[in-house]
């Protein structure tokens, strides 16, 4: 098992704010695994395409998100883009 970091914010599913959570987590899981599992806590079907994900400060893009397997102790971050003027 491995315990990840989840950050949250930034708008995903219409929220300004998830609290951050720890989650313990089977080995070989990914990216894309836990994309689904806060899709399925916060009541969305997928994260928007414009959503950043990051793990430990790296941006990993979605074509990436499937085979990026997450190591014990990483942080994931996801934000909804969002633009100003």
């Amino acid at each position: 098992m491995i315990n990840v970091k989840l950050r949250v914010g930034g708008g995903v599913g219409g929220r300004t704010r998830v609290e951050p959570s720890e989650l313990l987590l089977p080995e070989g899981t990914t990216v894309q695994d836990v994309i689904k599992i806060l899709c399925d806590k916060i009541g969305i079907e997928e994260l928007q395409p414009s959503g950043l994900v990051a793990v430990n400060g790296h941006r990993v893009g979605e074509k990436e998100r499937a085979n990026w397997a997450l190591r014990d102790g990483d942080v994931m971050s996801v934000v909804a883009a969002f633009a100003g003027g």
